[in-house]
């Protein structure tokens, strides 16, 4: 089987971790949360995930046939791995701002893993 899987998951916890550096870098530099908040949806809006995107993409089309899932025959699609569905969804503005929200609070400063 292929390291696509496991590359994906360095790749999601390699943009977490800057990410999160960011974010806190952001946060220590601004004070007046409506600039926060206006500067962190910028850094989403610019950030890149073309690489890992790449990887999610081909695994999508690829995965199941490599992995040799079986088809559901209720569904007509492949088997779910584990009780997940083996698609992975590319990561985007809308993932960066569900981990790492604009507005801020003291609970995100200790933001959880998602």
């Amino acid at each position: 089987m292929d390291a696509a899987p496991r590359a994906i998951e360095e790749g999601i916890r390699e943009h977490e971790e800057l990410l999160d550096e960011a974010w806190r870098t952001l946060d220590a530099e601004v004070a007046d949360d409506a600039e926060f908040a206006r500067r962190w949806r910028e850094t989403a809006a610019a950030w890149s995930f073309a690489e890992l995107n790449e990887l999610i993409d081909g695994h999508n089309r690829w995965f199941p046939a490599e992995a040799r899932l079986p088809m559901d025959p209720r569904t007509r699609d492949y088997v779910r791995v584990n009780g997940r569905p083996y698609r992975r969804r590319p990561l985007d503005e809308a993932w960066i701002l569900a981990g790492w929200p604009a507005l801020r609070s003291p609970a995100d400063r200790r933001r959880r893993p998602l």
